[in-house]
């Protein structure tokens, strides 16, 4: 995980950074900021990714067990 986010946040430059312009409409963003809007992007994907694979547990001892795995493995990173 953190070699292929770094491999994306080594890649930004410091103009992707000036002026919000990240924070634009979808296609400005992307074509203005690309290496933000890709980090940004697997932060997302990543993120919704952890949040599915615990809400859909349906067994509550399961989904501790799920959410404490996912914590353990975070403060790995």
């Amino acid at each position: 995980l953190t070699l292929r986010d770094y491999g994306i946040f080594a890649r930004i430059e410091p103009k992707e950074l000036l002026g919000k312009s990240w924070a634009a409409d979808e296609a400005t963003k992307e074509k203005r900021s690309p290496n933000v809007f890709a980090l940004t992007k697997r932060f997302n994907m990543l993120s919704n990714w952890v949040a599915t694979t615990i809400v859909n547990e349906t067994n509550l001892r399961k989904r501790t067990s799920v959410l404490e795995h996912m914590v353990r493995v975070a403060a790995k990173l």
